[in-house]
């Protein structure tokens, strides 16, 4: 086959340099870059990525939790709009988190815990 020269980042400089080559074998993997195109060995991509996730900011070590909808509460619970709003009013379940003006929002995890309490108090007969 004929010499072929492929555009591809050096993982030791981190700079785009020319390699020559006569073919690509199946360990190599050909990519898109800058308009070009260029050819990696898959270790060097995988190297390359490694490389890139050290870079990225770390994952929350806090995410945010799992919210319930109206329509997810009603459902889960078999209770009308009216009964969840009573309750909430009186402080026997908890609160909502209000999102805009039309959008309120339970946490999952507040809402199982009140559903766990009922089901844990209730006779043993």
């Amino acid at each position: 086959m004929a010499e072929k020269s492929w555009r591809y980042p050096d993982i030791s400089t981190g700079k785009v340099v020319w390699r020559h080559t006569e073919a690509h074998d199946d360990n190599d993997a050909l990519l898109g870059f800058d308009g070009g195109v260029m050819m990696l060995q898959l270790k060097e991509i995988t190297e390359l990525l490694e490389r890139l996730l050290e870079q990225a900011p770390p994952v929350s070590d806090n995410p945010l939790p799992k919210m319930l909808t109206q329509k997810d509460v009603m459902e889960l619970l078999s209770y009308s709009p009216m009964m969840i709003w009573r309750l909430e009013n009186a402080g026997n379940f908890p609160r909502r988190v209000k999102l805009s003006d039309t959008r309120d929002v339970w946490v999952k995890s507040e809402v199982e815990a009140w559903l766990r309490e009922r089901m844990e108090a209730r006779p043993n007969d």
